[in-house]
C-alpha cells in the first residue's frame, strides 16, 4: 500500500509539472476544448497564483519571486526600448495583459492602450491596478486604457504596435506560430513578444 501511494504522489507530481500532461489534465475539465481550460484556469487557481506573483505581497517562495523579478525585468526592458519613442496617441495592443504590468505604464506615457487576456480576473486586476495608480496621483492620460477579456487570437484592429509578454509559454508549442502570425497581422510598426 505505502508503495502505491508513494507511486499515485509521483504521478501527480508529474502532472503538476509537466506542462502538458498539466494541459491534458485541464482540458479533460472542459470537455477537450484548450481555450476554455486555460480561460478557466485564469480565472481560478492561476488568477491567484499570478496575481500574488505579479503583486507586491512578499509572501512567494523563490522560484514565484525570481519568476516576478524576471518579468519585471522584461517590462523594465521593453520600457527602455521605448523610452525615447513620443507615445502620445501612439495605438498598443497588449495582448495577454495578465495584471497590467506593461499596459498600465505604457498608458501613464500617453499611448492609446487595448490591453487585453484572456481571463476577466486578470484585466479586472489590471484595470483596478490603473484606477489605483491615477487615485494615488499618477498623471491620466488623454484616454484610459480599454481592458477586454478575450484571448490572443481574438484580438482584432490595427495597431502601431503589438506587445505579448511572458504569455506564449502557457500555449503548446505547435500553436504559437499561428499566434505570432495573428498577432503581427495587428501591428503597423512593432511587435514585441517575449516567451
Amino acid at each position: 500500500i505505502g508503495g502505491a501511494v508513494v507511486l499515485a504522489g509521483a504521478g501527480a507530481a508529474l502532472v503538476l509539472t509537466d506542462p502538458s500532461k498539466r494541459r491534458e489534465t485541464m482540458m479533460s475539465e472542459t470537455g477537450g476544448d484548450e481555450a476554455a481550460s486555460v480561460r478557466n484556469y485564469f480565472d481560478t487557481t492561476g488568477f491567484e497564483r499570478w496575481n500574488k506573483i505579479y503583486g507586491e505581497t512578499e509572501d512567494v517562495n523563490k522560484v514565484q519571486l525570481d519568476i516576478r523579478n524576471g518579468h519585471q525585468q522584461t517590462v523594465d526592458k521593453v520600457l527602455n526600448w521605448l523610452k525615447n519613442d513620443d507615445l502620445n496617441g501612439v495605438t498598443v495592443c497588449d495582448a495577454g495583459c495578465g495584471t497590467g504590468s506593461l499596459a498600465i505604464p505604457l498608458a501613464l506615457k500617453g499611448a492609446s492602450v487595448s490591453a487585453s487576456d484572456i481571463s476577466s480576473a486578470m484585466v479586472g486586476e489590471a484595470e483596478r491596478r490603473f484606477n489605483d495608480q491615477v487615485a494615488a496621483g499618477a498623471k491620466a492620460p488623454a484616454q484610459a486604457p480599454k481592458f477586454d477579456a478575450m484571448g490572443l487570437e481574438e484580438c482584432t484592429g490595427q495597431y502601431d504596435m503589438v506587445t505579448c509578454i511572458d504569455v506564449m509559454i502557457h500555449y503548446p508549442k505547435d500553436r504559437v506560430d499561428g499566434m505570432i502570425s495573428h498577432l503581427a497581422s495587428l501591428s503597423s510598426k512593432k511587435l514585441i513578444i517575449s516567451f
